[in-house]
């Protein structure tokens, strides 16, 4: 499996229905607890002041990312940018628990 770590911007039309947008953010939510559940969506973070996220996503390649991202409801409204993520020799998290 590969981590993803996946910068989201929203950008709803101001035109959208509101009834329209309430049933897509329902869905929203929905689908991302059972994405967390599944364990391919690990980690989110507000952007503060910007209607934007980062998120750690995890998946077996690029190819089955997108079919994870492009399955939430408000898809057609994010701008996303993509960054694969590689593990670094030198992680601090392998000294967490490092008593010398």
């Amino acid at each position: 499996m590969a981590e993803f770590l996946v910068y989201a911007e929203l950008n709803i039309p101001r035109d959208l229905d509101p009834a329209v947008l309430a049933e897509m953010q329902k869905r929203e939510i929905e689908g991302g607890k059972a994405m967390a559940k599944a364990g391919s969506f690990i980690r989110m973070w507000r952007v503060p002041g910007r209607r934007a996220t980062w998120n750690l996503f995890e998946a077996k390649d690029a190819t089955a990312l997108h079919e994870v991202l492009s399955s939430f409801a408000l898809y057609p409204y994010f701008d996303m940018t993509v960054h694969p993520l590689a593990e670094h020799p030198r992680d601090p998290a392998m000294y967490a628990n490092d008593k010398k």
